[in-house]
């Protein structure tokens, strides 16, 4: 199970010594507290010139930063019980959902939602629906969930946005999107959900940005997006909501641009290494993390806002070719889908560092 590898962070125990392989980097001495990754306050018996592993980056009194350790690899988890792509993904209440997309089982859009609860690794069905959809953007505000817009069963594009409380698992349905569209991205910012870009009722990729606002039950319209796009990901940090990718008109594009909240104003970002579409975004540890799409299926990036400049991740276990979602969780990425078993996965752990005892 995800949770058998944590423990209380206060545990107290007895340092040792440890050699060899640790989260795939090779250490030639660590110290490290049995079962957990942490580091020792004061230094407690760590002997001088030692390395213990830390949670955090700023060393204690006593140490000075040493490096930088990541797991190796993406684990895979239970499969969703219904396999399917273009469908949204939220993490709300100690639990992954999975809402609408193409069903693998039935061959059309469905209404359907699941939910992963991470403390037994069980799958549950909620309530569905009422709109049957897929490629629809999807939010969690409140602790509640958002899905917007979307293709129907039928074929068609829609504005339907429809609200999904937990606690009576019920769907409402809301004020729906100022114009059908589909195929989008959408990020959180201070209680708003931003949706960007995406196709309209002709196919037309749009350059629109709108924001909704659970509390009022409104939209708003925004200034537009430079790069008209859809299928596009899309993430927020730091109150800036990011457009990565996706497709123009005329094909996949490597191009990035970035919303800022405050200022609301869009600005031009370091482009993709490489074009890519359907890729899934997330922001965890201060970067955005983009896995995932067509033509890099199993390749992972990271943005650094910083350095304004990508750098390879450790790769998924399994390919996700395009139409997956993802979530962060308990410092960890979690991405679901898009493929015809129901693929499940998870990041390596968060991001430890070595300190070195003075």
């Amino acid at each position: 199970m995800f949770h058998s590898e944590l423990v209380p962070v206060n545990r107290r125990a007895p340092w040792k010594p440890v050699t060899g392989a640790l989260l795939g980097v090779t250490l030639i001495s660590a110290w490290v507290l049995p079962n957990r990754v942490q580091s020792s306050a004061g230094g407690g018996s760590v002997p001088k010139g030692a390395m213990i592993v830390s949670e955090t980056a700023n060393p204690s009194p006593g140490y000075s930063f040493a490096g930088v350790l990541r797991d190796a690899a993406w684990t895979k988890m239970p499969p969703m019980p219904t396999p399917r792509y273009g469908h949204g993904a939220a993490w709300l209440q100690g639990a992954l959902y999975a809402i609408g997309g193409y069903s693998f089982v039935s061959n059309t859009p469905v209404g359907t939602v699941e939910s992963l609860d991470l403390s037994t690794d069980t799958w549950s069905v909620k309530s569905s629906m009422s709109a049957s959809r897929e490629y629809c953007a999807v939010a969690a505000v409140n602790g509640k969930l958002y899905a917007i817009g979307g293709k129907s069963a039928a074929g068609a594009i829609i504005d339907v946005v429809e609200e999904y409380d937990p606690a009576t698992n019920a769907w409402t349905t809301k004020t729906p999107l100022p114009a059908p569209r589909a195929y989008a991205g959408a990020s959180v910012v201070n209680g708003q959900i931003y949706v960007v870009g995406g196709y309209d009722v002709a196919y037309n990729v749009l350059t629109k940005l709108e924001a909704y606002d659970p509390v009022n039950d409104s939209w708003t319209i925004l200034p537009l997006m430079p790069t008209a796009r859809a299928l596009l990901a899309c993430a927020s940090l730091n109150g800036v909501v990011y457009a990565i990718g996706g497709y123009l008109s005329s094909g996949r594009t490597s191009v990035v641009e970035a919303y800022d909240v405050n200022a609301g104003s869009w600005s031009s970002r370091a482009s993709l290494p490489s074009a890519r579409g359907e890729s899934a975004a997330v922001a965890l540890g201060g970067r955005i993390v983009v896995m995932g799409g067509s033509p890099a299926a199993a390749s992972v990036l990271e943005y650094d806002p910083a350095l304004d400049a990508w750098t390879m991740a450790a790769g998924l276990s399994e390919p996700m070719a395009g139409g997956h979602a993802a979530v962060t969780a308990a410092d960890r990425i979690f991405a679901l889908g898009g493929d015809s078993v129901g693929t499940v996965q998870h990041s390596p752990g968060p991001i430890l560092y070595l300190h070195r005892r003075n």
